[in-house]
């Protein structure tokens, strides 16, 4: 059983980071913000399958009243969502159920 790395809770869900870079959450999910493609409320620890960070390593998860921001070791910041009007620089109303880029920075 892997050691947890880092434990980041939201106002009503919780992801856990494990130690080989896997990542699980519960509660709700009522904007997707757990990323699990879908936005049925999950009241046991589910993981996140096919992310788009699996070539490179977890450094942070942080979590925000119905949003959540992963960035790994190679700069990608990845986001699930509940993107309202206007938030994040966006004009539209939409729901991230899986994960997305959110930036990865040009290297020179």
């Amino acid at each position: 059983q892997p050691n947890i790395k880092q434990v980041a809770c939201g106002s009503t869900y919780t992801f856990v980071l494990t130690e080989d870079n896997r990542l699980f959450a519960c509660g709700n999910n009522e904007g997707g913000q757990l990323g699990l493609s879908h936005n049925d409320d999950q009241y046991t620890f589910q993981p996140i399958v096919n992310p788009p960070w699996q070539q490179a390593n977890i450094r942070q998860v942080v979590c925000g009243d119905i949003h959540t921001f992963v960035l790994t070791d190679n700069g990608l910041l990845i986001k699930t969502i509940h993107q309202r009007e206007g938030l994040y620089g966006k004009k539209t109303f939409t729901w991230k159920l899986k994960p997305t880029k959110a930036f990865q920075p040009q290297l020179f």
